[in-house]
């Protein structure tokens, strides 16, 4: 499979696996193979076996694992920081602190 486009992935569960409407709105489906004793894995050991496979394969293709910028990486984080802090506004105080202390380090620096 080739990862190194933007792709979504859909990982069932052991019963019910994906349904038949994900099934048929999907590109591609793949399986795991799986060697001894064993039916199927759980949704989250498929799910990590996934994951490092597509790691793997962007990191060879592209030469990194990710595709944003490096702003889009910084709006995604400041994004995920608010929504799961109790307070977006101690998150900004914190980044303008640091933003601060990082412009006076440099200033020392300089001088």
């Amino acid at each position: 499979m080739d990862w190194s486009c933007p792709t979504a992935i859909v990982v069932g569960n052991e019963g019910r696996g994906i349904s038949e409407e994900a099934l048929k709105l999907s590109d591609m489906h793949c399986s795991i193979p799986m060697k001894g004793m064993v039916d199927s894995f759980n949704v989250s050991v498929a799910s990590g076996i996934l994951m490092h496979h597509a790691v793997c394969d962007r990191t060879t293709r592209l030469g990194r694992h990710g595709d944003l910028t490096a702003e889009e990486k910084q709006i995604l984080l400041a994004e995920f920081s608010l929504r799961h802090s109790r307070s977006s506004i101690s998150i900004a105080h914190e980044y303008a602190k640091r933003k601060i202390a990082a412009l006076s380090n440099f200033d020392k620096r300089m001088h």
